[in-house]
């Protein structure tokens, strides 16, 4: 069967760069890139935000609720 593949360009968005370093010209980005190893990879600035992770909130009746119901005591 005949065929090309690999021509098509892949953009990623959303990415997170997580460390620098110059000495070894690396940079460290949270998740996957497409393309095979060794290819050229171009990474730009956008002005889309990443969202904040969301942090599981207790509210404070549940926290009363919660405090006001004890174990049974064990029966022997």
């Amino acid at each position: 069967m005949a065929g090309h593949w690999g021509v098509e360009t892949v953009s990623v968005q959303k990415m997170k760069l997580l460390k620098v370093i110059p000495e070894e010209n690396l940079l460290l980005i949270g998740g996957g890139i497409p393309g095979a190893a060794g290819s050229t990879v171009y990474v730009t600035l956008t002005n889309k935000k990443v969202p904040a992770p969301k942090a599981n909130k207790v509210s404070k009746n549940k926290v009363k609720a919660d405090a006001g119901k004890a174990k049974p005591a064990a029966k022997k």
